[in-house]
This record gives structure tokens, C-alpha cells and sequence, in this order.
């Protein structure tokens, strides 16, 4: 039979391998949240972000910023807080980015592209001397779903209608959805919801068989431009007003306040007749509004003020 082999090392060290294990331990499990930490948290994204966090948001704070406070070794979740307000830049960003809600689609609320189909589009084309392009604003635009989707109905649309030019701005608060939304490249799942005679006119698919990525194709891109933008805190100095507004389940985490806000400046920003399309799960009962009702999510600033 084989001997034992004597212990060596660490082995003949129980008392070291427990101090590592503790240590370990202690690194994989940061003090949690405190209600301090998380009202620091909730104060700066109501400040900066206009994201309203509830108390019962609590535990879902934690666990989207367990990866950052494992990561940078804090001994605690309230570090990771006091660290990142203090410091700020790069690191605010990922605090953001962790905290923000992105579920997006293609073709999501249908009914609305629909809209922009039977309604909007040609009233926009009728407007009298309207020479320049079409300008459309996808604001919170996430990873890029809803202004591709807005590109390919507003190419189908310019196919029809000759002289028709449009532009669109796609903007986010998370920087990781934009670079997603920028690279303009989706698994087979995502672009699902996409009609097939579109899917085979602007989508491209990878030369190798196993590679199962659709890419957007040059002319949905070419009518995109991304950037990153904060609807609360950031100056409306557009280079001109827009004709579209896409604003759709963003508004839901503002306050009143905020919303009203937030409301006021993009009508500032929209040209006479322009319109604003929020989510479905959005309303504006019970704040103030300069825009004009259309259909139950869909507004429209006046071509004229009223006298």
C-alpha cells in the first residue's frame, strides 16, 4: 500500500487555511446595503437621473451592484457607495449603467409604428416648406431595437415617396446599451419580431455557418447616430427641432416633477406639429402639459398657439 505522505505546506497549517478561508469568505460576502447606503443612492439618481428608487427596490439595488463591490474588493456595499459618489467620472457611469432598466424589442408596441405609418408620416410630408429632412429623436433608445426599427419603416417609407430624407438621434443614459446599440449586431432571438421581407432587405447575416449574429444593414445605420444623453440634467442645444419624438417607458421611473420637466423641454425642441409617442404603460394624468392629446400615448405640439 502506497505510505501517507506527511502533511506539508498549508496542510500542516490549519490555522492559516481557516484565516484564508475566513478571509475568502469575507471578500465574497461584502457588508450588505445599509439604509444610508441606499438613500445615497436613490438621492443621486433622483438628482441626476430623475430615477424615482423606492424603498422596496432594495434588494434589487444590492444584487446589480454585487458584481462592481465583489470586483473592486470593497468590505462592504456602503464603501462601494461613498467610493463612487467621491471619485465620480467613470464610475458614476457604472453605478448608472448597473441601475437602469433596458428591455427593449424590435417592432415593440407595434401599434405605434403603425401610427407612424397611417398618421404621421404623411401629414410630416405635407407640411408646408418642410425642404430638410425629417428629424427623429428615439430618446432612451437602449440597445439600438427601437431606432433600427424606426429606420426600417422610414426607409420603406422613403422607397415610396421620392425626395423623402430623414435622420435619426438615438439616445441613452447607459453607456453599455449604446456601445451594443452602435455595433448594430443581434442574436437570431432579438430580430425574431422582425417581418420577414424586411429581415431579408436590411439584415445581413454572417458568412460562416455557425456564426448565427444578424447584422443591421448600411442603410439602417447610415440614418442613425448614437450618443449618450441625460434627459434630466443635460442642455436640449439641438442644431434643430425635431419632427418625432420617441419617448417610450422612460418616464415611468420620473416624478411628476421631473416628467413635467423633462415634458416642457422636448416640446421646446419640437417643431410646430411635431409629435411625442410615450409607452404604453406611461400617462399623463395629473401633470401639465403644453402638448396637445392625440391618442391615448401620443401627443402633439400645436402647429399654432393657441390665441
Amino acid at each position: 500500500m502506497p505510505s501517507r505522505s506527511k502533511p506539508t505546506g498549508l496542510q500542516s497549517r490549519p490555522d492559516a487555511v481557516a484565516a484564508i478561508s475566513v478571509a475568502v469568505a469575507g471578500m465574497q460576502q461584502p457588508a450588505p446595503l445599509s439604509a444610508s447606503g441606499f438613500e445615497a443612492i436613490a438621492t443621486f439618481l433622483r438628482r441626476h437621473a430623475g430615477i424615482e428608487l423606492n424603498q422596496d427596490k432594495h434588494s434589487l439595488v444590492q444584487s446589480r451592484l454585487r458584481k462592481h463591490v465583489v470586483a473592486g474588493g470593497f468590505s462592504s456595499y456602503d464603501r462601494y457607495v461613498e467610493h463612487t459618489l467621491k471619485v465620480q467620472g467613470s464610475a458614476l457611469i457604472t453605478l448608472i449603467d448597473a441601475l437602469t432598466t433596458n428591455k427593449t424589442a424590435f417592432f415593440r408596441e407595434a401599434d405605434h409604428f403603425r401610427f407612424l405609418e397611417s398618421d404621421w408620416l404623411p401629414d410630416a410630408c405635407e407640411r408646408p416648406g418642410l425642404s430638410r429632412p425629417l428629424r427623429i429623436w428615439s430618446a432612451g433608445c437602449s440597445a439600438g431595437h427601437e431606432p433600427y426599427t424606426l429606420s426600417m419603416v422610414l426607409n420603406e417609407a422613403a422607397s415610396r415617396t421620392p425626395g423623402l430624407r430623414f435622420e435619426i438621434l438615438a439616445t441613452d443614459l447607459c453607456t453599455t446599451v449604446l456601445r451594443t446599440a452602435a455595433a448594430g449586431i443581434y442574436s437570431q432571438v432579438d430580430v425574431a419580431p422582425v417581418p420577414d421581407d424586411l429581415r431579408r432587405k436590411y439584415l445581413l447575416r454572417g458568412r460562416d455557418a455557425e456564426d448565427t449574429r444578424v447584422a443591421m444593414g448600411p442603410e439602417l445605420r447610415a440614418a442613425v447616430t448614437f450618443k449618450r444623453f441625460n434627459l434630466v440634467s443635460d442642455p436640449y442645444a439641438f442644431e434643430a427641432p425635431f419632427d418625432l419624438i420617441m419617448c417610450r417607458n422612460v418616464m415611468i421611473y420620473f416624478s411628476n416633477a421631473t416628467r413635467e420637466a423633462v415634458i416642457s423641454r422636448m416640446h421646446d425642441v419640437m417643431a410646430p406639429g411635431a409629435h411625442l409617442i410615450v409607452g404604453h404603460s406611461e400617462s399623463f394624468s395629473g401633470i401639465r402639459t403644453p402638448l396637445r392629446y392625440v391618442a391615448p400615448t401620443i401627443y402633439q405640439r400645436p402647429l399654432e398657439n393657441p390665441s
